[in-house]
């Protein structure tokens, strides 16, 4: 399962926690002393997603704290032009905040003021080309990196630029992936020892996960390390690790070509043992069943992988979901802290991935610690000592091909929310988690053309009226695999990313647009805001000129968190949020007035008669088995205000002329060609289910219809 790293004893942290008791916890701030850690920044900056090295959202500020949080007020916002929002977290240096947009889009705000600073399109150009993957990675952004005086972007149709940080004026760019094999970008860059490390997403389908290293001066590969095994000859770029393309190649069943492993997301670079440590996404084929004969671990996917930085050799892995067949991917953000367990200071990688448990495992070697279920979970009842997990037959969906299966967590949207951010408080020993319980219901279908499964995704409760679907805020001891506290008080299924501060606080917004301070020790809400804006990212905090400023980007979500496929998490009250993509800054004392927002108008009457139910469940099924979601939305309910258009809307001249449309006439748009994967008969009924949801808003006064169709009910069979 783990592979050990080689070299010598690592040296011992410096990490400002290891001076203090592990389990104390502090009742505010003004007592908590913080220690300087090897990775730490200055308060002014917050320089890396997560903050510091380590990734733990964690800042020592304590102007703001549990006793005077109540006391926070707006201190200035600003609009940011851009139509699909923000998820990735602001990254600050030397008074200047800067967020990444979907399209290629950067934006330089003044940090005292909100002002525009500057702003830089990398102009996407849509080639004919272009798989589906590149259209959904050019309208995704989850954040930057910094370093030295760069901003580095990763862009969807394949692209790492770097830009002069006070200029916005490109310094270099260079083709990253493939975006005619199904590559693309759908993660940050993460920096660390003068390298770029990236990852691709591969969308479901083809192509060889890899992860690469760059040069953060030049822009010049470094290294690519595949995590599945891959015909050298045939690839451009040499394998760094040939020796562990060999032990994983004996890993993947008979008759089967290995594809995925993407490590779309999850990437953090360690000072200390000088490893890049990154998860990986699940086999192609949702079915083991559909993966070759005999197949063992399939490596390195659905793992957690190690390597050396400076090579890219392997260090070590550690393998979570054996025979994934739940889109269970090891991608969510991962964090790095020192540990008190059982007495011993333990050096220590934590991730709570989709599979709903929570890891800790040995940073140095991937030798497994613990886990332990943060949400319900149906398909393992346990994981072992080896750190195995022990799979309940009656959820493995590929034997009953005629049967829905119910799973719990909902691999696409539920356990911890993906690319959503944890954060950890030394002075707490909790991490606090976005997470969720929902569910999927899961069906065999050997013609679908994403993963070989049919979905119905998250809306099992309108199928079962015993089962739940509720958003949450987590704290959690990664010591005792113990829960401390929970909070469940939001309208919307979806928590944001979180802060921690030593001002005993943590920070989160929702997808229906309230930004929360909780008290870090006991959970209760000290201090809220409305912003009429969905929150995904994680709020971060810095100092400027002696006040302690706390920043949050809000928008619609379009930009690829769970509200660009399910915009219907965001909110339980049947409205999405109708505010404009903005950046918020908030203070103590804070006076300033957020903007008013246009609150959507009536929902239009579709410009076609509903059609026959049973023609509309036809292309339901259609729809959600091709993947139409992952860009239009579940249930074709599309997010408010983005690029991508909202099927049940549209005019009757382009519904006269869907079929076209999906076989490639407006491809240089971003809308790719499905002539491969569809008949002109799939158009009709896939345009038969979005006119018959289009009627489902119409008549419930706007409101967003989830679950299976029901317009068209009544007409003429």
């Amino acid at each position: 399962m783990t592979k050990k790293l080689a070299g010598g004893k690592r040296a011992s942290s410096q990490l400002w926690a290891a001076a203090l008791p592990a389990l104390v916890i502090c009742s505010f701030a003004p007592p908590c002393k913080a220690e300087t850690a090897p990775n730490s920044v200055e308060s002014k900056d917050w320089p890396l997603l997560g903050r510091d090295a380590y990734s733990q959202g964690f800042s020592p500020l304590k102007q703001v704290h549990s006793e005077n949080a109540s006391q926070l007020g707006l201190a200035w916002s600003a609009d940011i032009p851009i139509p699909d929002g923000m998820t990735g977290e602001p990254l600050v240096k030397d008074g200047v905040v800067y967020q990444g947009g979907t399209m290629g889009m950067v934006f330089a705000n003044d940090l005292k003021t909100g002002k525009l600073l500057w702003k830089f399109a990398a102009n996407v150009d849509y080639r004919a080309d272009f798989k589906w993957g590149a259209d959904w990675g050019t309208r995704t952004n989850r954040g930057l990196a910094l370093w030295d005086n760069a901003v580095i972007d990763a862009v969807g149709d394949c692209r790492l630029i770097a830009l002069d940080s006070k200029t916005g004026n490109k310094l270099w760019e260079t083709q990253s992936c493939d975006p005619s094999d199904w590559e693309t970008h759908t993660a940050a860059p993460r920096v660390g020892d003068g390298k770029v490390f990236m990852g691709i997403a591969i969308s479901e389908y083809g192509s060889h996960g890899h992860l690469d290293a760059y040069d953060a001066r030049t822009g010049k590969r470094l290294w690519r390390f595949y995590t599945v095994p891959v015909d050298q000859k045939s690839q451009k770029f040499p394998q760094s690790d040939p020796e562990a393309m060999a032990s994983a190649a004996k890993t993947w069943g008979k008759d089967y070509t290995p594809l995925g492993g993407a490590p779309w997301e999850g990437i953090v670079y360690d000072p200390e043992t000088k490893l890049v440590v990154f998860g990986t996404g699940e086999p192609k084929e949702g079915s083991p069943l559909q993966r070759g004969r005999a197949p063992g671990d399939e490596l390195y996917t659905n793992s957690i992988v190690a390597l050396h930085a400076d090579t890219g050799k392997l260090a070590w892995y550690f393998k979570q979901t054996p025979a994934d067949a739940w889109n269970y991917d090891a991608t969510d953000p991962l964090m790095i802290a020192d540990l008190q367990i059982d007495g011993q200071r333990r050096h220590v990688v934590m991730q709570a991935p989709k599979n709903g448990f929570f890891y800790v495992l040995d940073a140095t070697n991937g030798k497994f610690i613990s886990a332990k279920n943060i949400v319900p979970v149906v398909w393992a009842s346990k994981i072992d000592a080896n750190g195995r997990p022990v799979q309940r037959k009656e959820a493995q969906w590929y034997r009953y091909p005629d049967k829905w299966t119910l799973i719990q967590p909902n691999g696409p949207m539920s356990g911890a929310h993906w690319p959503l951010p944890m954060s950890y408080c030394p002075l707490t020993n909790l991490v606090y988690i976005p997470a969720a319980n929902q569910s999927t219901l899961v069906k065999l279908d050997t013609k679908a053309y994403m993963g070989g499964v049919e979905l119905k995704e998250v809306y099992a409760p309108l199928y079962d009226k015993n089962l739940h679907a509720d958003g949450m805020l987590i704290a959690w001891d990664p010591s005792t695999q113990r829960q401390k506290w929970q909070w469940n008080g939001t309208r919307s299924l979806v928590v944001g990313g979180t802060l921690a501060t030593a001002g005993n606080l943590v920070f989160a917004g929702t997808g229906d647009g309230v930004v929360n301070a909780f008290a870090a020790d006991t959970g209760k809400v000290l201090w809220s805001f409305e912003t009429h804006q969905c929150i995904e990212s994680a709020p971060v905090t810095v100092e400027s000129e002696g006040r302690q400023l706390i920043l949050v980007a809000s928008g619609n979500c379009a930009s690829g968190g769970p509200g660009r496929v399910m915009p219907l998490l965001l909110t339980k009250n049947g409205r999405l949020p109708p505010g404009p993509s903005r950046l918020l800054a908030f203070e103590l004392g804070g006076k300033a007035v957020l903007p008013p927002v246009n609150e959507p108008g009536a929902f239009p009457k579709p410009p076609l008669p509903p059609f026959p139910l049973k023609q509309a469940q036809r292309g339901e099924a259609l729809y959600n088995s091709t993947g139409c979601q992952e860009c239009h939305g579940a249930s074709a309910i599309a997010a408010s205000g983005g690029t991508v258009p909202d099927l049940r809307k549209l005019p009757e001249a382009t519904y006269s002329q869907f079929k076209e449309i999906l076989f490639g006439a407006v491809a240089s748009l971003g809308m790719p060609s499905w002539k491969e994967v569809l008949t002109a008969e799939d158009t009709e009924l896939i345009k038969a289910y979005v006119i018959n949801k289009g009627w489902d808003a119409y008549e419930a006064g706007g409101a967003p219809s989830p679950g299976p169709v029901k317009a068209g009910s009544t007409a003429k069979e």
